[in-house]
């Protein structure tokens, strides 16, 4: 039993039901946001595009998960948003850590060799939203 126990501990906070992916308008640069209020994550998911994204038109709905709004106490949680400025170029949040108010979160960028010479949506990127326990402060990306 100890040892399962200890094995559900060490799963990667990403792992859990709170972690969620997908395409997002991004201005063609990287970013991190930390997201407090029903407001803020309403804005947030107003930059997810609403068809998926594809040559042929029309477009049918986007399938993404995060459209659909999951319940967030922000009482209790925070959630925390990271995104690239290519639709190519992935990204996943590896680790947080609060330092005072904030929160430092480390991200690996999974860039492709060759991914400028893929075609590309302007101004959209691929995003990864983490549900952290509650934090005052913003988010910043480390390496």
């Amino acid at each position: 039993m100890k040892k399962w126990l200890l094995l559900m501990l060490a799963l990667p906070a990403w792992a859990a039901d709170g972690s969620w992916h997908g395409l997002v308008r991004c201005e063609n640069e990287r970013g991190c946001l930390a997201i407090h209020t029903q407001a803020e994550y309403d804005a947030f998911v107003e930059r997810i595009p609403k068809e998926r994204i594809q040559m042929k038109q029309p477009a049918p709905p986007s399938q993404d998960p995060f459209l659909r709004q999951p319940r967030v106490n922000f009482q209790e949680h925070s959630l925390v948003a990271v995104w690239t400025e290519n639709v190519h170029i992935g990204c996943k949040i590896t680790e947080t850590r609060r330092e005072g108010n904030d929160l430092k979160v480390k991200v690996d960028f999974e860039v492709p060799p060759d991914y400028r010479n893929y075609a590309a949506p302007y101004g959209f990127g691929q995003y990864h939203v983490l549900e952290v326990p509650s934090f005052p402060g913003k988010a910043e990306i480390t390496q």
